[in-house]
């Protein structure tokens, strides 16, 4: 081999060591690129694994307030319930005890009314009819004590009209 054939093969060898450099430089450049990339990608999403687990978290939160709250509204159900049924029993109770009233107040006028015909037949006179009784009912009752003033009475215990009248 001649002198200048060597030296033809050594430029030809030292042009394709720097093109194969160039290309390693090349190739590590845009490894390193690609690190970066892929540490910025990495980076990105560590953070958008931390605001899914934030956004979970929250949304755990909301879905026990709701939980509590639906409880919440139960128990105030419950108790709105109680208390209409409470209600309803009172109301109840109010009306029978007025009922009550009523006739424990219409039994009381019939037994003043009984116990002044009573003392009527039995001393021919109702000294108590105006302690027992209302204005209204005394101011009957002075019409019928006048029927009977001059009235005698014979309490004969077989007496029919005596029987009639208890």
């Amino acid at each position: 081999m001649s002198g200048n054939a060597a030296s033809d093969i050594r430029s030809l060898i030292e042009d394709s060591l720097e093109q194969v450099n160039g290309f390693i430089k090349g190739t590590q450049e845009r490894i390193r690129s690609g690190e970066d990339a892929t540490n910025q990608a990495s980076d990105i999403f560590d953070v958008i694994v931390r605001e899914i687990d934030d956004i979970r978290e929250r949304i755990t939160d909301v879905s026990s307030a709701n939980e509590e709250q639906r409880i919440g509204v139960e128990q105030i159900s419950d108790s709105l319930r109680q208390i209409d049924e409470s209600t309803q029993r009172n109301t109840e109770a109010s009306r029978k005890v007025g009922d009550l009233s009523v006739n424990l107040k219409d039994e009381s006028h019939q037994v003043i009314e009984l116990a002044t015909t009573i003392e009527k037949l039995v001393f021919g006179r109702a000294s108590r009819e105006q302690t027992y009784l209302p204005v209204e009912k005394t101011q009957k009752m002075d019409v019928a004590k006048a029927d009977f003033e001059d009235e005698e009475f014979d309490f004969d215990s077989d007496d029919e009209s005596f029987k009639d009248a208890v």
